[in-house]
């Protein structure tokens, strides 16, 4: 748009509005601090409550220790419940009937499972995180800061090799490399995350995948 009435209008129309800004922060802070250099930042709206919108989860590829291997899957079981599934349906049938806080997916080898901390673990955590209160009980964090450091002995937490949204493609990389695994999280809640925003909060990184991702093209060329 170059229409200055237009753009004046849109302006308006949007100064009483809250956006949550669905990007990578560090890209956001960037921005913000060239402020002075440049007209304005690249930005792509969405109304929240479209039905096309989709919150997509992150998965991650942790390398697992060649020296920490048998510790790991002893660690593991203390940990956790899990539950060995057939398939990749059975899954995603798991993911979405699991209830509360600490449910995973679990990938190593030709295995799949479903995996819940265990509820004296979690209450624990809860009752004492190192994370702000309202980000404690995100799988992503439990993830991050109980199940990674217990894994890998307490001391540094494992390394993760890659993170994708790509649920297949998660569990074929998996198959592919010995010494790896995957945790597959469910989707946040978009309400969550909005929630989560309107207290200040910044969600961890790799916490959300907005889908569909604009394309490129809509953004640089007019539309007339």
């Amino acid at each position: 748009m170059s229409d200055p009435q237009l753009i004046d209008e849109l302006r308006g129309a949007l100064a009483s509005q809250r956006v949550l800004i669905a990007d990578g922060h560090h890209r956001f802070e960037v921005a913000l601090s060239r402020r002075r250099l440049f007209g304005g930042v690249l930005s792509y709206f969405c109304w929240a409550g479209d039905p096309a919108l989709l919150l997509h989860p992150i998965h991650r590829i942790v390398e697992i220790p060649p020296a920490a291997h048998a510790a790991w899957q002893t660690q593991l079981a203390a940990l956790c419940d899990l539950v060995p599934l057939p398939d990749r349906q059975a899954l995603n049938r798991w993911l979405a009937s699991a209830q509360g806080q600490g449910g995973f997916g679990y990938a190593q080898a030709a295995q799949v499972y479903g995996l819940r901390l265990r509820q004296e673990i979690l209450a624990d955590w809860l009752l004492h995180p190192t994370v702000p209160q309202p980000l404690a009980d995100l799988d992503v964090v439990i993830l991050h800061h109980v199940l990674l450091p217990r894994l890998g002995g307490g001391s540094t937490a494992p390394a993760v090799r890659a993170y994708t949204p790509d649920q297949a493609k998660a569990l074929a990389m998996v198959e592919a490399q010995p010494g790896i695994c995957a945790w597959l999280l469910r989707p946040l809640v978009l309400a969550q995350t909005f929630a989560l925003a309107a207290q200040g909060m910044l969600l961890p990184p790799k916490s959300t995948y907005f889908y569909p991702k604009v394309l490129s093209g809509l953004c640089i060329h007019p539309a007339d």
